[in-house]
């Protein structure tokens, strides 16, 4: 009989536990669609835009739009599918990667095992691999152009960050570990490494500057306007929404104070595992670019996005691997614990595991069916169904909405609308935002609304609601700030899902 190495096994129920979530929940994130858009008029000819004719940088994954608008060459119609496809391939990938890079280290088989057993079981990285984003090519090209550094194949690591580049722009801070990692323990300045990154990236920077003006997404700016300068959050709130994330599995159902204490505990395991495999020089940058990462997060005020914790979470979940196997060594030999113990903690682990992936996945699934399917992108067809072509719409979630309208948008972000960002600098509201700007249609919350100026509401009248959680915007949703997520996105799901379209 064939014996399959661990490398199978663990591909194999990466696949598994992947595809079921999908099959289970059909989630795919809101911003996917933004990304969506542009591949869809970049495959229909009319260029790198959202809306026709507005050369806006404004997705900061221009790699993952090219891929995509080449399937819709081949698949129009199959646009999520194959996002979620890609983003199979590239999880899987990536694992294979770790499982090369640590035998390539000389890392034991059975560390090497609770290092991407780890990766292999959260299903934090399930929804990111599988929610149609760009995250996990990010991912994939990291730990790509990580091992080729590690075999001393310097212009093919340089190829691999290159294209991490044209994925996503932040991809240059591990660019910029590995050049200092590579100096220090080769004490040679990784010169080919750099040139062919900087060569492979080159023309997309040409290309941005001269068609959008900027190399910078403006995604960035908009951003930066909308949830630091003008909605930032007390650096400790920011410190405390990262650390949270930290942990190896969801906890929906576990009080906040709690699962900051298991993600405090994660970060030192963490450490015990990074002091422990010090003497492979090559591991150092995963620790070091966590910390890098950590601190970044928090300073620029990045942490209103979960999805950008993931490349961070992959590397520091990496190294609690090794922790977990250094703890248990120092615990056999101080208590002379059993194999058989050892074995019943890690099937107690995946059972655990399971538990909370069958909660978040519900979750998930609500959140699909209630606010993107009935709510979002039903608004998207009837929008696109029911007013004219030209038409110019206000909204704040662009996704599904904006995918499926098909048509002009002005977004309360301003991701796709410089225009937005330059009057939000100037402490312009949302109504007033509405009425200079003057769009055909205005996509409110329906709590919004009871808001509205008397400007908007002599110039626009109510045309229809969505609202199929039937949310009462007269009666405010509360709950305990230290209540659990599954309880807080149970309660707070009713208000995302319900919208108003407004005609002027």
């Amino acid at each position: 009989m064939r014996k399959f190495s661990p490398l199978f096994y663990s591909l194999f129920f990466a696949f598994t536990l992947r595809i079921s979530w999908k099959l289970y929940t059909h989630y795919t994130y809101e911003d996917a669609f933004i990304t969506f858009r542009f591949a869809q008029n970049l495959s229909n000819g009319l260029g790198f835009v959202y809306n026709a004719n507005e050369h806006v940088y404004g997705t900061t994954t221009p790699f993952f739009a090219i891929i995509m608008a080449m399937w819709l060459k081949i698949f129009p119609n199959l646009i999520v599918f194959g996002a979620s496809m890609f983003g199979l391939l590239s999880g899987l990938i990536s694992i294979v990667l770790v499982w090369r890079l640590l035998d390539d280290l000389h890392i034991d088989k059975t560390q090497r095992i609770l290092a991407i057993g780890v990766l292999v079981l959260s299903d934090k990285f399930w929804v990111h691999d599988m929610g149609g984003m760009e995250t996990a090519l990010v991912i994939c090209a990291m730990m790509a152009s990580y091992f080729m550094l590690v075999r001393s194949k310097s212009k093919w690591a340089g190829l691999f960050a290159g294209i991490l580049l044209w994925i996503r722009i932040d991809g240059v801070f591990w660019f910029c570990i590995l050049v200092l990692v590579a100096w220090v323990i080769t004490r040679q300045f990784p010169r080919n490494f750099i040139v062919v990154a900087i060569l492979v990236y080159l023309p997309w920077l040409v290309f941005a500057s001269l068609y959008f003006g900027s190399p910078i997404p403006y995604t960035i700016s908009a951003k930066l306007v909308s949830y630091y300068t003008i909605g930032a959050q007390p650096v400790l709130i920011r410190i405390q929404t990262l650390l949270h994330w930290l942990t190896p599995l969801s906890l929906p159902d576990f009080p906040p104070h709690l699962i900051s204490w298991i993600a405090a505990l994660t970060i030192i395991i963490s450490f015990i595992g990074t002091m422990a495999y010090r003497r492979h020089k090559w591991l150092l940058v995963l620790p070091v670019f966590c910390l890098e990462e950590m601190v970044r997060l928090v300073v620029m005020g990045e942490t209103f996005e979960r999805r950008y914790f993931m490349p961070l979470f992959w590397c520091l979940m990496i190294v609690f691997g090794f922790g977990v196997h250094t703890v248990w060594g120092f615990l056999s030999r101080r208590f002379k614990l059993k194999t058989i113990l050892a074995f019943s903690t890690i099937a107690l682990y995946i059972c655990i595991s399971l538990r909370f992936s069958l909660q978040m996945a519900q979750l998930s699934k609500d959140t699909q069916y209630f606010v993107f399917d009935s709510s979002r992108k039903q608004l998207g067809l009837w929008l696109e169904k029911n007013t004219p072509p030209s038409s110019t719409v206000f909204l704040e979630p662009l996704g599904y909405i904006g995918y499926y309208a098909n048509r002009r948008m002005i977004d309360e972000v301003g991701l796709v609308s410089p225009q937005v960002v330059a009057l939000k600098n100037k402490d312009y509201s949302t109504f007033e935002l509405i009425t200079f700007l003057d769009p055909d249609y205005a996509v409110l919350h329906c709590d919004d609304a009871l808001r509205a100026s008397d400007v908007f509401l002599a110039r626009y009248s109510k045309v229809i609601e969505f609202n199929p959680m039937g949310f009462d915007p007269n009666n405010p949703l509360n709950y305990d700030p230290n209540s659990s997520e599954l309880v807080r996105q149970n309660i707070s799901r009713q208000r995302t899902a319900c919208y108003q379209v407004w005609k002027k």
